[in-house]
């Protein structure tokens, strides 16, 4: 024996004869009310599912009861089936608990969006997407590293033309953090800024002065997505392999990165195309076993020559530098005198 699943369908043409002053569709009011008194529950539509299993004879009486109740459901029905049921499983908790899962991650994820690059200079505007919003843990480390390098590079850049940073420079952003703030950034490039923290970039960013303050989850949140960029082996090789997270905010992808750092000079062209061909070779070799360890390895030591390479051309071209290389010149040109 087994529980058995009932389906009809109806011929309203003559129910609407059987129910002339009523609406046809008391009809299948009429029969959900017996269904449900006699060991049925309503499912979806015109659907009955038995809550107990039953026997050929059990069916029949069945039959023999519901005929006599609705003496013109034989030929009313258009459709009338049975449906042995086998084993029941109860998904609905399953299903909430899936829904609640990606409820909690969409609430405790941050997220960063690019919305405007017009007060970029010209070749960066070339480079940056707008109006994905990015909240994957990876995608994001991934973004705001990205960031951090083109801002370090704009600095250099400034110090080799010898300017000034400049304020007006600034890319949008719009930042939802894990507790469901969320901040219109301004943020000017070329002062490090995505180095120092959330609540720095928060700080020179936002214009708006009642802006709620940044919590210390969000400060080590911010923290952990940035410093967790080339760390993860795995999720490393599936962003270069794809390249599709670059892709989201960058025109041109991973090859964009060999634009913006050409304003670095030779040192930052060298980093890059190392960056290139471990992407390229990872790419052509499918991510093998066997391939994929070392590049992955080069890859972090890559990023993390990145950094050293940044912070030596910065200090080479820091204004005390240039002072003490002015008072060498100085004091050669006197001794020769």
């Amino acid at each position: 024996m087994s529980r058995k699943m009932i389906n009809f369908d109806l011929d309203t043409k003559l129910l609407e004869e059987k129910y002339p002053k009523k609406d046809y569709r008391q009809a299948y009011e009429d029969i959900k009310k017996f269904m449900l008194a006699n060991g049925f529950e309503h499912r979806q539509g015109s659907g009955y599912l038995s809550l107990k299993s039953m026997s050929t004879y059990d069916v029949a009486i069945f039959i023999s009861d519901i005929s006599e109740k609705f003496d013109w459901l034989a030929n009313s029905a258009k459709k009338f089936d049975i449906t042995n049921v086998g084993k029941t499983y109860d998904l609905l908790d399953n299903l909430k608990e899936v829904q609640l899962m990606k409820n909690t991650e969409q609430l405790n994820n941050m997220s960063l969006t690019i919305t405007s690059i017009e007060n970029l200079r010209p070749e960066l505007q070339k480079i940056f997407k707008t109006g994905t919003e990015i909240s994957k843990q990876d995608e994001l480390s991934t973004l705001i590293n990205t960031l951090d390098h083109v801002d370090k590079l704009v600095n250099i850049k400034n110090k080799n033309d010898l300017k000034f940073a400049n304020d007006k420079e600034t890319i949008g952003l719009k930042i939802k953090t894990k507790e469901n703030k969320s901040f219109d950034l301004n943020i000017p490039l070329g002062s490090n800024n995505f180095s120092k923290g959330l609540e720095h970039l928060v700080a020179v960013g936002s214009n708006d002065i009642s802006r709620e303050k940044i919590s210390d989850k969000d400060k080590d949140s911010y923290k952990e997505i940035v410093e967790k960029f080339g760390k993860d082996s795995s999720k490393t090789n599936e962003i270069l392999q794809n390249g599709q997270t670059f892709d989201k905010f960058l025109n041109g992808g991973l090859q964009s990165i060999q634009a913006f750092a050409s304003m670095g000079g030779d040192e930052m062209k060298e980093f890059s195309n190392s960056f290139i061909k471990s992407f390229q070779i990872l790419n052509i070799n499918g991510a093998t076993k066997s391939t994929a360890p070392n590049i992955q390895t080069s890859m972090a030591k890559d990023m993390t020559n990145l950094d050293k390479q940044l912070k030596q051309i910065a200090e080479n071209l820091s204004p005390k530098k240039d002072k003490d290389k002015e008072l060498t010149n100085y004091k050669n040109l006197e001794h020769s005198r």
